[in-house]
């Protein structure tokens, strides 16, 4: 998987970037280019560039640069200071271009290790990933689009999002406390309280050792499972679209 930031370097100067903040495959940036995928580094050069200790707030100044081919091309390397400085150019732009986005059109990926905070996001229109201990906060930000997906040890703060399109998985935690309702199904290997969302539109799964809790939803459109020691608590539901397996706490479905 390629690293956010990739960018495409050319032999006559350029420095070719996705015009998705978001898309960094070398494979998508040469197609929106024009540049046919596994043409010869001779031809173009795959880099990435990305801060060491994983922090993408930080100064771009201070990142790695990776030529990402078993070797650099000959005129990568006779001309590589003044890449490097077109490659920081370029990474700057991208940073700036981030951090000052309102509105996030696509997905949003956090690598293993890796921290951002988008302080004046207010939408994600795809997904969010956030792998083993990464993290990622949006403290303004309303709405997903698509899915949320927390890893194990993974971090994810959504204080403000009042909805989420697709699934919720969480194999750590996850704390959404003024969203209202889930598009797709949930699925918790860890911890994930939902204290105000009133409806779940796919299915709820809860594995064995996981937590969720879902004291005023109303409404569950798929199944309910919850494997052996696993705790839900769905003390207001009136409507499962499914079937329901499992020891959970469904007074009102049990009337």
């Amino acid at each position: 998987m390629c690293r956010m930031f990739s960018c495409v370097v050319m032999p006559d100067d350029r420095v070719l970037v996705s015009s998705d903040i978001c898309q960094h495959s070398h494979t998508e940036i040469r197609k929106e280019h024009g540049i046919r995928d596994g043409v010869s580094i001779n031809t173009a050069a795959n880099v990435e560039v990305y801060p060491e200790h994983g922090d993408y707030n930080s100064d771009p100044e201070t990142w790695v640069m990776h030529c990402d081919h078993e070797r650099e091309p000959e005129w990568y390397f006779e001309d590589k200071p003044a890449i490097v400085d077109r490659c920081r150019v370029a990474t700057k732009r991208w940073q700036k271009k981030l951090l000052s986005a309102k509105k996030i059109d696509g997905d949003l990926h956090i690598d293993a290790g890796c921290e951002l905070r988008l302080d004046k996001c207010t939408s994600v229109g795809g997904s969010v990933f956030v792998s083993a201990n990464g993290k990622l906060d949006l403290p303004v930000c309303t709405s997903v689009g698509g899915k949320v997906y927390v890893s194990v040890s993974g971090k994810l703060d959504l204080p403000v999002c009042t909805s989420v399109g697709g699934e919720v998985y969480v194999n750590g935690k996850l704390d959404l406390p003024v969203c209202t309702s889930v598009g797709g199904e949930v699925y918790v290997n860890g911890k994930l309280d939902l204290p105000v969302c009133t409806s779940v539109g796919g299915y709820v799964f809860v594995s064995a050792n996981g937590k969720l809790d879902l004291p005023v939803c109303t409404s569950v459109g798929g199944s309910v499972f919850v494997s052996a020691n696993g705790k839900l608590d769905l003390p207001v539901c009136t409507s499962v679209g499914g079937y329901v397996y499992g020891k959970l706490n469904t007074p009102m479905l049990q009337k």
